[in-house]
């Protein structure tokens, strides 16, 4: 394999991570919009909505993902990184 070959193929891990990132961060946006519908219908006090949706936003920080499936699919080179 050549240095082209081998940029073209971690570029196009990279691409897939960073793809793979935005799903997690629609996903994490959507699940948190369905709490917080939920939350409406219960009509729960404002400030419990507000501590619930804080603890979402710093349990997940914005995101879903598994990182040991991220990192498998990255060269041994960008793991390093």
């Amino acid at each position: 394999m050549n240095v082209k070959e081998i940029h073209t193929r971690n570029a196009l891990k990279i691409v897939k991570i960073l793809f793979y990132d935005f799903i997690y961060i629609y996903i994490f946006y959507y699940q948190l919009k369905q709490v917080e519908e939920y939350m409406a219908y219960r009509k729960l006090p404002r400030d419990l909505r507000l501590r619930i949706a804080d603890y979402f936003e710093h349990r997940y920080q914005g995101k879903f993902f598994n990182e040991d499936t991220i990192l498998d699919e990255l060269s041994e080179r960008l793991r390093e990184v």
